[in-house]
């Protein structure tokens, strides 16, 4: 019984992963054709350093789930640490190497984290 909820809750954490992921590619396909293809590369892009890390998170919180709860705890703590780690990698990396508009670049980490949020009210929880 726990192992078929362990999995409802794991396939409901990655699902929830889809909502941002696909406002964050329409809005950036819209803004590329609207204001050109660096705008739209930058949110798409701002996207891409949203979802890398909280993936990562997901997949190392749900990898562990079987743990006892002290190892619980710090298997939650290092994955959130780390995934904070890469979102401060994943933004150097994007300005120094990739020349994203910076403006834009944020709107899509922001619209990403915001749909995120805002998921549980839009999709049904219910499997």
């Amino acid at each position: 019984m726990a192992k078929v909820l362990l999995r409802t809750v794991r396939d409901q954490a990655y699902r929830f992963m889809i909502l941002p992921t696909g406002v964050v590619m329409v809005v950036a396909l819209l803004a590329g054709m609207l204001f050109g293809s660096k705008i739209g590369y930058s949110i798409l892009l701002g996207g891409v350093v949203w979802w890398v890390p909280n993936f990562y998170f997901a997949h190392k919180l749900f990898a562990k789930m079987e743990t006892r709860s002290q190892q619980m705890l710090r298997v939650f703590l290092r994955a959130e640490i780390i995934k904070l780690v890469l979102y401060g990698v994943f933004f150097i990396l994007a300005y120094k190497f990739f020349s994203v508009a910076i403006l834009p670049f944020l709107l899509g980490f922001m619209l990403a984290q915001a749909a995120f949020w805002l998921t549980p009210l839009i999709v049904n929880r219910e499997p």
